[in-house]
């Protein structure tokens, strides 16, 4: 969550491979001209470079135009992606310029700063890293070509950067988007949270799954939308037609005469409107269907992908020593979806890591429910059960001594 200060500085908690950064920004040049702001999708032109203790700092001085046209660069999808590493802060090249595509989670805290700027708009970047993602640390040092985080640095004043926006493409708020584009992200932002897992990225596989679980609420919120809007088309329309019928049922006799002439002359314009709308009532109504299917087809999807989202969040949790959260984000995932053995695993470890022990036997017991020939679920049980009794034990000697 952003805060604003009095000065106009914003500050956050930001996320990198080696962390929790908090990071301050505030904007030093407004020249920006116009009203739009990168959102979304936009492909973003930028460049970033270090602020010395002096004020200085290395940048390529080479205007943008000389780089070539944005709109030719953006479809060379290659340069929205750069190798992420722990000891990068802003996982991006500095001192030129780069394309960076909002949405894509390659940095946090450049993709939160370009957020409200416009296109020909700096801000200055100051970035600490945070101890055990909660206290202001040691971590951050600089060197000549990128910055990093020290594992064994000294107390070291927040890094400084300053963050150039040139231009960027079009996007689209997630509120704009249709619900094939949006599952579209989910599976983007899923796909790159396993490919991180795998590198040992567990931060940024998290922040890639916390996305895709963001989106998948927009889904279901619009699905809910859509349903009621439908119900009070249809509760409507049920009560127009009563009142048309009252209305209808109370003309007088002497009227119906001039009521049938008037019909008889309206015929042909009902006609002629009805076979104007044809093509367009067609056109809707095919779009309706296919909105339809995409929607049934997410729908069968919803629950299983949410599931597995909740579930790759709360191993990724576990691995961060966040137990209380790997618990609460297994719960949901179990919940979406009873048969998936892999959640049901992960609670039982959180589970036993909070001291539940109890919640953890049952989810290992449901793991070989479903997959008795697990020998990894079998060997978890088989440490809780021990555990259990050692404790019961310890608590029965306890007990003794105060009796005796």
């Amino acid at each position: 969550m952003k805060t604003e200060g009095t000065d106009g500085t914003v500050s956050w908690v930001s996320v990198c491979p080696s962390g929790l950064l908090k990071v301050e920004s505030r904007r030093t040049r407004k020249t920006g001209s116009a009203d739009q702001s990168p959102v979304m999708g936009s492909v973003c032109r930028v460049r970033v470079w270090q602020k010395t203790e002096d004020g200085s700092g290395s940048q390529d001085t080479t205007g943008a135009e000389e780089h070539g046209i944005l709109d030719e660069l953006h479809s060379e999808v290659q340069k929205f992606s750069f190798p992420r590493s722990q000891y990068s802060v802003l996982q991006i090249p500095e001192n030129t310029w780069v394309l960076v595509r909002m949405g894509d989670g390659q940095c946090d805290v450049v993709e939160s700063c370009l957020e409200g700027m416009k296109a020909g708009e700096q801000c200055e970047v100051l970035v600490t890293a945070l101890k055990d993602g909660t206290k202001p640390g040691s971590a951050l040092t600089m060197q000549t070509d990128c910055s990093v985080l020290d594992p064994v640095g000294q107390e070291h004043q927040p890094l400084c950067y300053v963050l150039e926006l040139h231009s960027f493409t079009s996007g689209r708020e997630s509120w704009e988007m249709a619900p094939e584009e949006k599952w579209d992200w989910v599976k983007v932002h899923k796909k790159e949270g396993g490919e991180r897992f795998r590198k040992a990225d567990v931060w940024g596989a998290a922040d890639c799954y916390s996305r895709a679980l963001k989106l998948l609420l927009t889904l279901k919120d619009e699905e809910k939308g859509e349903r009621q809007e439908t119900q009070a088309k249809a509760e409507g329309g049920g009560l127009k037609a009563e009142e048309s019928e009252a209305s209808t049922g109370g003309q007088d006799a002497s009227g119906e005469h001039d009521n049938k002439e008037m019909r008889a002359s309206s015929v042909g314009d009902e006609l002629d409107r009805k076979s104007d709308s044809f093509m367009s009532n067609e056109k809707t109504t095919s779009e309706k269907m296919h909105k339809s299917e995409v929607n049934l087809a997410i729908g069968d999807e919803y629950k299983a992908v949410r599931s597995e989202l909740h579930s790759n969040l709360s191993l990724c949790q576990l691995r961060l020593g966040k137990p209380a959260r790997a618990r609460h984000s297994s719960s949901k995932a179990v919940e979406l979806d009873p048969s998936n053995a892999k959640a049901w695993y992960r609670l039982g470890q959180a589970c036993s890591q909070v001291g539940e022990l109890g919640l953890a036997q049952g989810a290992f017991k449901k793991v070989l429910e479903l997959q008795p020939s697990s020998p990894s679920a079998q060997k978890a049980l088989r440490e809780v059960k021990a555990r259990e009794k050692d404790l019961d034990i310890k608590l029965g000697q306890k007990l003794s001594k105060m009796f005796s």
